[in-house]
């Protein structure tokens, strides 16, 4: 299936910029990319079957096989508040009805664009696109004429599918690899499948084969445990009413170094003189009053 999506988009660029490029010559590049990937992705799926001790490891070196593979180390994979189980089993049926749909209008698209098998039958017509010249094939035919227009979009159909359910494996997958970086991963997936039809997740998946299997939701958990505990450390280290008279520093007489409004946080100049008292402000400067030596409720 990431062949004919890598084929498609390799035709796709070729006739849009108008390049002299034979059509042996892209079977070939889309090949040779296709097979590097394939083997990446047969590694690293190996290495992780292994890992959790499943059978049938040779799945990951077998076209279709492979997607169930991903689909069982996937797992239930949450999705819009519930879980898919058994999702591999979704994955291969929407795979290869996309894949029987696709390869039947590509090839058909082939033989129309670098054969003369349908040549007295079809006509093309020629329509600039922001510039660029778009040449779309179409026949007298009436039966050929209504398979070229409607199998693209029942190719489209099943490609979203299954696109749409790989991408729930492979983000439950990633998670379970690289539980912080899992999500991002997945997007760097999609950009590079939807826009060049190229499919990385092969690259990550061998680069994840050696990584330990965690389960996602415990992941969350615990650090939704730490940072409620941070949170409550730092209260406890912040907002003690009275931190103003307490001791710091090592400091055992002088308990002026703590410089903090108990109530809003702000910094205080404390004099730290031994003599201050707390209501020294109502007196003048520090001198004696008469209310000081006969009592402030003196008559």
């Amino acid at each position: 299936m990431d062949f004919i999506s890598l084929f498609e988009k390799m035709i796709y660029f070729v006739s849009t910029m108008g390049l002299s490029m034979k059509l042996y010559a892209i079977v070939l590049s889309a090949v040779g990319i296709y097979l590097i990937l394939f083997i990446l992705q047969g590694i690293g799926l190996y290495g992780m079957a292994e890992k959790q001790s499943a059978s049938h490891k040779w799945q990951a070196f077998v076209p279709f096989a492979n997607t169930y593979l991903i689909g069982r180390l996937a797992g239930d994979c949450p999705f819009c508040g519930k879980k898919i189980k058994k999702i591999q089993g979704w994955l291969l049926a929407s795979e290869i009805l996309a894949f029987l749909t696709g390869a039947s209008w590509l090839v058909f698209e082939v033989l129309a664009t670098y054969s003369d098998v349908f040549a007295e039958v079809q006509y093309v017509t020629t329509e600039v696109i922001y510039g660029v010249e778009i040449q779309s094939i179409h026949f007298t035919n009436n039966g050929l004429e209504v398979f070229n227009n409607i199998m693209p979009y029942f190719s489209q159909l099943f490609d979203l599918v299954f696109f749409v359910l790989f991408i729930i494996a492979l983000v439950n997958l990633f998670r379970k690899y690289s539980a912080r970086n899992g999500m991002s991963i997945t997007m760097w997936c999609i950009i590079a499948e939807i826009f060049f039809g190229v499919p990385i997740h092969g690259i990550f998946i061998f680069a994840m084969r050696n990584n330990k299997a965690v389960d996602y939701n415990e992941y969350v958990k615990r650090k939704q445990a730490e940072y409620i505990r941070q949170q409550q450390e730092y209260r406890n280290a912040h907002s003690n009413p009275y931190d103003y008279y307490a001791r710091r520093d090592g400091n055992q007489n002088n308990s002026s170094s703590y410089n903090y409004d108990p109530y809003t946080g702000q910094p205080l100049h404390r004099n730290k003189t031994s003599s201050e008292q707390p209501f020294s402000e109502f007196g003048s400067n520090g001198e004696k009053s008469d209310d000081d030596e006969n009592g402030p409720f003196s008559l």
